[in-house]
């Protein structure tokens, strides 16, 4: 019988062992809530919604998150990115009922998954064209209801 190890295995069964990445072994995971409430005004088509910072070097763990919403409006749809790309962890997602998705992509064509934020700079508090620490979700489709409770629980690990 043959013996077979992961990639994780073979890096740390080397001579001498190659470090593995935080979010393959033993990293710690942290959340991020960002709660967008029901009694808030409307956002409309082509808004963006912030809803979480997490910091520089985070990598994201999509698998572990999640984005829920209360019912929505007829043909309103949500993504979750960043400034830099919108719709980097989940794409379009139907929240015209209650409902809830996980924002995972695979990022890598050797079916990495997980996403490393490498910038968060801030212009007047507002995050910058380049932006990828503070994440949120796209409104499209139709405007948010003004009854839609949205919240994202991003996980991470950094260390």
């Amino acid at each position: 019988m043959a013996n077979f190890f992961s990639t994780q295995l073979t890096a740390l069964n080397a001579a001498p062992p190659t470090k593995v990445k935080v979010n393959q072994l033993h990293g710690r995971v942290r959340y991020a809530l960002g709660l967008w409430p029901a009694t808030a005004s409307a956002p409309q088509i082509a808004d963006f919604l912030y809803m979480v910072r997490v910091p520089v070097g985070a990598r994201i763990l999509g698998h572990l998150s999640q984005l829920a919403w209360f019912t929505g409006t007829a043909l309103e749809t949500l993504t979750v990115g960043d400034t830099a790309s919108t719709a980097r962890h989940l794409a379009a997602t139907a929240a015209t009922t209650a409902g809830n998705a996980i924002p995972q992509a695979v990022t890598g064509a050797t079916g990495a998954i997980g996403f490393e934020t490498t910038d968060g700079t801030l212009a007047s508090g507002v995050p910058s064209a380049t932006n990828n620490c503070d994440i949120g979700c796209l409104v499209a489709g139709a405007a948010v209801a003004v009854t839609q409770l949205i919240a994202l629980h991003m996980a991470y690990v950094q260390d």
